[in-house]
């Protein structure tokens, strides 16, 4: 499949679109703040993206990153299930493999986290090789999961008390380019620096600054 699977092809294939676009928009801005409406605007979006697969996959998607904001892990990796058999985006289905790369981490299910970690290392390659493909909406999408891809693996480096890597990993991302969009996402950057950092003092203290987050 390419990495994106759908075009308009009407007025009306236009209209559905900019609507769903505009939900999954505003779901993603309220993510944090209020998780109910951005779970209500995600829903509403995945409803009316019948015709418009590519809307509906990232409506999907946000339903998955609520449902991990929630513990709901059951629900979250149901959710991944419909993705995997319904979506041909290949921007979609990264976002989805980190989404599961963060359940995995969350519950200390090392061995699925690195199934999905190489399935998305492999994704993102393959993106890759059509880059200059990726245009509109699906390049911010893109740019998002890179995002999300490196913070994810960078706190797993932490985790595993692997700082050099981890900092590697945070390296990987261009502090002008789409965290700006995002202040959650950038906090948490700066925060994962700071353990960095703070490894350069001794394991006991970056152990007990990882505690904290992860409560």
């Amino acid at each position: 499949a390419g990495i994106a699977g759908w075009q308009c092809h009407s007025r009306s294939d236009a209209v559905v679109a900019m609507k769903v676009d505009s939900l999954n928009t505003r779901a993603y801005q309220l993510r944090y703040d209020r998780p109910d409406s951005a779970s209500l605007l995600a829903g509403e979006a995945y409803r009316l993206s019948q015709g418009y697969p590519d809307g509906r996959s990232e409506a999907l998607c946000h339903l998955m990153y609520l449902c991990f904001l929630r513990m709901d892990y059951a629900g979250e990796r149901e959710l991944y299930g419909q993705l995997q058999a319904s979506c041909d985006n290949q921007i979609e289905l990264l976002v989805g493999e980190v989404n599961m790369m963060m359940v995995c981490q969350r519950a200390a299910q090392n061995r699925l986290f690195y199934d999905y970690y190489n399935r998305a290392v492999e994704r993102i390659r393959r993106i890759m090789e059509e880059y200059d493909d990726v245009a509109g909406r699906d390049k911010s999408r893109l740019e998002y999961a890179l995002v999300e891809f490196r913070l994810t693996s960078a706190t797993n480096c932490l985790n595993l008390m692997q700082a050099e890597e981890a900092e590697e990993e945070l390296a990987g991302i261009d502090v002008d380019g789409y965290i700006r969009q995002d202040d959650a996402l950038r906090a948490y950057y700066y925060y994962l620096k700071g353990l960095v950092a703070l490894n350069r003092l001794g394991g006991e203290r970056l152990a007990e600054a990882f505690d904290f987050l992860l409560r």
